[in-house]
């Protein structure tokens, strides 16, 4: 402890005691509360139990991977500290920029787990704020908790966002471009507007009501039954892109007198328009550039223009006679809903029990 203790802790010169207050090692991540755990663990050497953080999560592990060695190896045990003493070099590695530590980091890290993007645009922002700093990661943690109570990821807002920003481009390539590559374009050009976590915000809106149900201050529309029905059921479609007009429709009109009526209205055609193309043709590709079309089309009006192929009627009918399975809940929920009997919302968890033969040419 003699030689561990003053790489760790200011240590008194004379008296050679140390005060383990005072740490020498730091973390000066974006996340205060990281920044906190590690303090707490090198000030006394323990951990929550319960908390889950990296720090946590390591600290824990191996404090009993060498516990159990110290048991297990109780004679050799002292040569597994005096190598540690006698041949591990920290070497401290100065940056001149927050680029050039990212770019230390990913050599270094090759073959670790890598930044996600979402990290990645976090220290870009970050670098971004300037004076505004301590705001901006304040602002980053409340945003990152309440997606992740909604069920959403930093990683996922950002995905939905790079398709607002293209549809305000004007965007309407069928190629979707890689989102670390998309943002990184012009030195993070698209990432510098001030604007970027309110965006996200209110995109997390959004799934606040159609995830967990709730009410968004301000805005009544959170409270319609029938449009919280409507989300339920696009929440079924068998894939992505159903996500992407609904957010751009909301961004752009949601403070318009009328926004309930029109987003509901917009949410049924939506639905509608994608059902019968899946339901035809079930796969990604029959949606993709009507769908980009259409997110281009909301920021022009609120009635935007619905570029999906004219369905035919016959082979319709004929498809959702017997529907590809990926349609099933969907479709379902459909009927349900339709019913006027039905109030509030189905279970978040209910299956299907059973489903009758077709009688008399009808099913």
């Amino acid at each position: 402890m003699n030689r561990i203790a003053p790489t760790l802790w200011r240590t008194d010169q004379i008296t050679g005691e140390t005060d383990r207050s005072s740490t020498l090692i730091e973390s000066r991540a974006i996340d205060d509360d990281a920044n906190a755990t590690l303090k707490m663990i090198l000030e006394t050497g323990e951990t929550d139990p319960n908390a889950k953080d990296p720090y946590s999560l390591n600290y824990r592990l191996l404090e009993k991977r060498i516990n159990d060695y110290a048991a297990e190896e109780s004679l050799n045990f002292h040569l597994l500290i005096a190598r540690l003493l006698d041949n591990v070099i920290v070497l401290p590695i100065k940056a001149d920029s927050q680029d050039t530590a990212l770019m230390i980091f990913n050599t270094l890290n090759d073959r670790g787990l890598s930044l996600s993007d979402a990290d990645i645009f976090k220290a870009k922002m970050y670098k971004y704020a300037g004076d505004g700093r301590e705001e901006f990661v304040q602002a980053w943690q409340d945003l990152s908790a309440h997606a992740e109570h909604a069920g959403q990821s930093m990683q996922a807002l950002f995905y939905q966002y790079m398709f607002v920003l293209r549809a305000e481009e004007n965007d309407r390539k069928t190629t979707t471009p890689g989102l670390r590559k998309w943002f990184s374009e012009k030195e993070f050009q698209r990432l510098r507007s001030g604007r970027v976590l309110e965006d996200l915000g209110r995109i997390l809106n959004v799934w606040k009501v159609a995830v967990n149900h709730e009410s968004i201050e301000g805005e009544p529309w959170s409270d319609d039954e029938a449009i919280r029905q409507a989300l339920d059921i696009l929440m079924d479609y068998p894939n992505e892109f159903w996500k992407y007009p609904t957010v751009i429709y909301y961004l752009k009109h949601h403070d318009e007198g009328d926004f309930a009526v029109r987003f509901l209205a917009f949410l049924r055609h939506l639905t509608a328009a994608l059902v019968s193309r899946f339901a035809i043709s079930p796969s990604v590709n029959s949606v993709k550039q009507q769908v980009l079309n259409l997110d281009a089309e909301i920021l022009k009006s609120k009635e935007p223009r619905f570029d999906f192929k004219d369905v035919d009627t016959e082979e319709l009918a004929s498809k959702l006679r017997e529907p590809h399975y990926r349609l099933v809940r969907m479709l379902l929920k459909v009927i349900a809903y339709h019913d006027p009997e039905q109030r509030g919302l189905l279970p978040e968890h209910w299956e299907i029990e059973h489903i009758f033969p077709p009688r008399n040419g009808m099913t």
